[in-house]
């Protein structure tokens, strides 16, 4: 368990790209804050975060890969995502 014990994470400005798996299976993570230079968020980067309920997808992002907030269960998915131009397949797929 690599982030066992990880709940919180800001991503420091002057980061552009969240990579692939950087967060998958972050348990314990519910608040994550990204700065308006992240532009990409990678395949199943937030994957399996199953306590993750706050997350800004600021305008910037134009990007977000497959997976990203798959099995994601309490992201309010009331966020404006209509500026994203590039979709991966079931980026907030839940399996029941």
């Amino acid at each position: 368990m690599r982030c066992m014990f990880l709940t919180n994470i800001i991503i420091p400005n002057g980061i552009t790209s969240i990579g692939n798996h950087t967060f998958d299976l972050c348990n314990r993570l519910t608040n994550v804050i990204i700065p308006n230079s992240v532009t990409n968020i990678g395949k199943y980067a937030f994957a399996r975060c199953i306590s993750l309920t706050n997350i800004n997808i600021p305008n910037s992002i134009t990007s977000i890969g497959e997976g990203a907030f798959i099995e994601c269960l309490k992201i309010p998915y009331h966020t404006k995502l209509d500026i994203i131009k590039r979709f991966g397949t079931k980026v907030f797929y839940l399996r029941y």
